[in-house]
């Protein structure tokens, strides 16, 4: 069995149908494999920084944390949904990062001083990342089994905000986390961008369609909560339509055969992932601020010890 690490610079993702269409589909993250990622257990454990966003502050940064994980909670429990957040107490000295051989946490992290290095390559344009590790192997019955989700925001490039309406050239928080939240329960962006390669299909098997122009989009898509564009002072994503809470309700049924509520342990359950360096695919998913240039920015696909796929989150057209 093989880990696929996909890194997932999350923005927020458009909603998928043509124009004059409900906004009534979700598309999902697949691993290598086509097989669509899911955790296996009925919870999800996030551990979010204890310094918060220093301008902020971490009281105000967890309170919009808090209200980000509920709104998935509500939604899943209101369709009865086999899975749920579970916010541990902020920790210190939180950072990304997967281990193959033991007990890993998710975690949400605000960086200040570096965004990224040689080897990770993070785009400079990132409101926030999303890594997802998880197993890629056709012939395992862990298949499409999510391991580690970590989101990191980017507070080198871009400021961010708990009140919009007292700083309106920052970004809302709540708004980001909630679409990066999105991510880790497996959900993908419905609109594309021509990274894949393969244009995917949301649940009703029908293609998603082209990202830009973002012109020919009906409202329902540019205000899905997984729609790939942010504003500085957005709120619309602070809440989710239809199609994303069809999404955590398609993906977690009440029916799910869900394994236990606890975090992921790899020296305990078995898995037999690959150790050693990074784990064998990547995949980003990268939530970019819309660029005061205008413009969908796009970065280069390439290789480094494993395959990656961005799609990232441009400024609003």
């Amino acid at each position: 069995m093989t880990a696929d690490r996909n890194s997932l610079a999350v923005c927020l993702l458009l909603a998928t149908l043509p124009v004059g269409s409900p906004a009534l589909a979700y598309v999902r993250t697949t691993n290598e494999q086509g097989t669509p990622i899911s955790w296996q257990e009925s919870c999800i454990f996030l551990s979010p920084d204890a310094a918060g966003y220093p301008e902020v502050g971490p009281e105000n940064t967890l309170e919009a944390v808090t209200a980000a994980v509920n709104t998935w909670n509500e939604a899943a429990a209101a369709c009865q949904a086999s899975i749920t957040f579970q916010l541990e107490d902020p920790q210190e000295g939180l950072h990304a990062g997967f281990n193959p051989k033991g007990k890993n946490k998710n975690v949400i992290v605000w960086l200040s001083n570096h965004w990224g290095n040689e080897e990770t390559d993070y785009d400079p344009q990132a409101l926030a990342l999303t890594t997802l590790t998880f197993v890629s192997d056709a012939g395992d019955k862990q298949d499409g089994r999510i391991l580690d989700a970590d989101i990191e925001f980017n507070g080198v490039v871009h400021r961010f905000t708990t009140d919009p309406s007292r700083d309106n050239d920052a970004y809302d928080i709540q708004n980001d986390l909630t679409h990066e939240l999105g991510h880790v329960l497996g959900l993908d962006h419905t609109c594309y961008d021509g990274w894949f390669a393969q244009r995917p299909s949301d649940d009703q098997g029908r293609p998603i369609p082209d990202c830009n122009p973002a012109s020919k989009l009906p409202v329902e898509v540019k205000e899905a909560t997984m729609y790939p564009y942010s504003d500085p002072d957005e709120i619309t994503k602070r809440t989710l339509e239809q199609d994303d809470e069809r999404g955590v309700c398609g993906i977690y049924p009440p029916d799910r055969n869900a394994g236990p509520c606890q975090p992921v342990d790899l020296s305990r359950d078995g898995c037999g992932c690959r150790t050693g360096g990074q784990p064998d695919a990547v995949l980003w998913l990268a939530l970019l601020a819309l660029s005061l240039a205008g413009g969908a920015r796009r970065h280069r696909r390439g290789d480094h010890e494993s395959r990656r796929h961005r799609t990232e989150t441009s400024p609003r057209q």
